[in-house]
């Protein structure tokens, strides 16, 4: 079992690592470039339907999601407070929930996976685990 601090460090890190993802995607989106690995088909899910929320980038809503994750974490464990720690599980939950849909759009719907968009999405559901 992993003990309290470990977690949080690793919470931080999996956060960081979705935060960088989602903004390569974003950089990606507005540079109009979209480069990927070999192994999927970035071209097909980024340029979907599914790649925005009310018209707003799926990779944007990421960046915010993660950014937000590190900053109550950050603080959660600076304060200890009980109520940024509510806080944080419902966010991370919302993440998890939205994690698991995304992917099932890859898989089901759109039959493409985009390698990066499977980090952040992994690195939310890993999260909720984690906290």
């Amino acid at each position: 079992m992993i003990d309290k601090r470990k977690k949080e460090s690793l919470a931080i890190l999996i956060s960081l690592i979705g935060l960088l993802s989602s903004s390569y995607l974003l950089i990606e989106y507005y540079s109009g470039t979209i480069s990927c690995s070999v192994l999927s088909n970035c071209d097909k899910v980024l340029n979907s339907s599914y790649a925005y929320l009310y018209g707003i980038p799926t990779s944007a809503v990421g960046v915010f999601y993660f950014l937000l994750a590190i900053i109550i974490i950050a603080f959660q464990i600076a304060l200890h407070d009980k109520y940024l720690s509510r806080i944080l599980k419902i966010l991370v939950f919302i993440g998890f929930i939205f994690g698991i849909y995304l992917i099932a759009i890859q898989a089901f719907v759109l039959l493409s996976f985009c390698f990066y968009c499977l980090i952040s999405d992994l690195s939310a559901i890993i999260l909720y685990f984690l906290v």
